[in-house]
This record gives structure tokens, C-alpha cells and sequence, in this order.
């Protein structure tokens, strides 16, 4: 059975909320598709979560907690997840929402070399062999500088060109810096469909 919806999700996360969706726990077989995620990070997935499709979501967040646009675990073979023409904006304002930051008038500035500010990809279970699917996506950034991760414990990411090169991941994929403030309202307007 398949559960069909042709709705539009609007998730806004505040006290600090930190992924829009996380596939947790062996959540798994959900096809995540047209949502808009504002002050929230996009899709996370550890503990045994497998086989979803994150595609063609709006994602505009400040930096909470390094897991902005896509955060992955490890995968058994041939179980990977699959994110695909999505659009994520980190970095709204030029600043960091603390945890438990109750809106964004209590955000942080963040230093232009934060790397919270460039984080948009972390492959907790390392990049080879994933079985995860990365492509089509459009990476915003304050500087037009995105990161890709390769483990929990990098402090130093990987570069769009270097990522695709080396991984065969994010292929499509684009990087630039943030769109004016009109442009990014116009993007939600479409997504949520007024």
C-alpha cells in the first residue's frame, strides 16, 4: 500500500528545532517530495532509517547545529536514501540560531569562516560505497562556498567539484551564494502554492 497526497508540507521549527525530517529509528520507504522547511534543517537519518527519496524540497535555515541541508548515517548495501533537486539556503540573515533559540531574533551572527555557514552534506558513514543516491540539488551559502562531509568527525569539508570527482555524488548539482531576500520569498510563495 501507498500512500498518496498531493499536499504541500510548510514546516517552521522554533525553540531551536533542528531537522525538518528525520528518518530515525528504521523509519524507512517514505517519499518526502514538494515541501518548504523554513528556520529548520532538511533530512536527517541515523539508526536504520533506509530507502526514502527526499526530492525537489525548499530549504531555507540558519545554521543550528552542522546538519543543514542532508545528514546521512550509514547504509546496508543497495539501502541508501536518495536526495535529489532539492534547493537549501543556509545561513538566512548571516547568522546561527542557538539551541533553544526561540525565533529568529535571538539567531547569532556568525563569522563569514564559519564553517556552520558552508556545512550542507555530512555522510556520517563515510562516502564510499553508500548506496546513497546525491544529485540535482542547488547549494546557497553566505560566501557561495558549500562543504560536503565525509564522517562525523572532519573538521575540513570536501568542495562541490572535489565531492562529485572523487564520490561520483552530487553530480548536477550546483553551488552559489545567497539570493536576495525577494528571490527567496518568490521561491516559498511557488512551493507552498499562494
Amino acid at each position: 500500500y501507498q500512500l498518496q497526497c498531493s499536499c504541500v508540507a510548510f514546516f517552521i521549527h522554533f525553540l531551536g528545532g533542528s531537522q525538518g525530517i528525520d528518518n530515525d529509528d528504521g523509519s524507512s520507504w517514505y517519499h518526502i517530495l514538494n515541501n518548504f522547511f523554513y528556520s529548520a534543517d532538511g533530512f536527517k537519518m541515523d539508526y536504520g532509517g533506509h530507502d526514502s527519496v527526499f526530492e525537489n524540497n525548499l530549504i531555507m535555515g540558519y545554521p543550528y547545529d552542522g546538519q543543514n541541508c542532508i545528514n546521512l548515517a550509514s547504509f546496508n548495501p543497495n539501502h541508501g536514501h536518495v536526495a535529489r533537486y532539492n534547493v537549501c539556503i543556509i545561513g538566512l540573515g548571516g547568522r546561527r540560531v542557538p539551541s533553544g533559540c526561540g525565533d529568529p531574533s535571538c539567531a547569532d551572527p556568525q563569522p563569514d569562516d564559519s564553517i556552520d555557514m558552508e556545512k550542507v552534506v555530512t555522510l556520517g558513514g563515510g562516502c564510499m560505497n553508500q548506496s546513497v543516491v546525491l544529485a540535482g540539488n542547488k547549494y546557497y551559502t553566505t560566501n557561495g562556498t558549500a562543504k560536503f562531509y565525509c564522517g562525523y568527525s572532519g573538521k575540513n569539508g570536501t568542495d562541490l567539484a572535489v565531492f562529485q570527482s572523487l564520490y561520483g555524488l552530487e553530480i548536477g548539482s550546483t553551488v552559489g551564494l545567497l539570493p536576495n531576500a525577494q528571490e527567496m520569498i518568490d521561491w516559498a510563495t511557488v512551493k507552498v502554492g499562494l
